[in-house]
């Protein structure tokens, strides 16, 4: 299960199906295409949910929009829908992302992070929490790909778009 972020830029909002929403994404991971262009690889980042949940208490720091039902701001990413970071908001989640680059440049290669509580299942934890092993340069690129399109965004008064999983 993966999320995936998007740069957009110039997307007009158009009234779809009853709400407003982005015109017309197909999500057909890679590629995306958006109003029948393709997102190039540069625009987008795949974030495994592993991951996502594990900073999920550093993203709801960010207001956010919901581009898809009613014109609401929000706090984080819409775990399962979209989600749009955009105007002043881009500005804080580049900060963001720029402290946590600089909070694992001093971790070891390989990175253990503690994830959910686990009962049995299929991950057979028996009441232990979830280690979540990740190499530093997997985060670094995961991170840096989101500030490169955060700037981006910034810069061209563009959007970043979330799709859940």
């Amino acid at each position: 299960m993966c999320h995936q972020i998007l740069y957009i830029n110039n997307i007009k909002w158009i009234d779809q199906e009853g709400y407003e929403g982005y015109g017309s994404i197909e999500l057909n991971p890679p590629p995306f295409t958006v109003n029948g262009h393709e997102i190039p690889e540069d625009h987008y980042v795949v974030i495994h949910d592993k991951f996502f949940t594990y900073f999920h208490d550093y993203f709801i720091w960010i207001e956010t929009y919901n581009p898809t039902g009613a014109k609401e701001f929000n706090r984080g990413f819409n775990y399962c829908g979209m989600t749009a970071i955009r105007g002043e908001n881009l500005a804080k989640f580049g900060k963001l992302i720029d402290s946590l680059l600089s909070l694992f440049e001093n971790a070891p290669e390989n990175i253990i992070l503690t994830g959910d509580f686990c009962f049995g299942g299929k991950h057979k934890h028996n009441g232990n929490y979830e280690k979540i092993r990740v190499k530093k340069d997997e985060l670094f690129k995961i991170f840096g790909s989101l500030k490169i399109m955060t700037d981006r965004a910034i810069k061209n008064n563009g959007y970043l778009l979330h799709f859940g999983i």
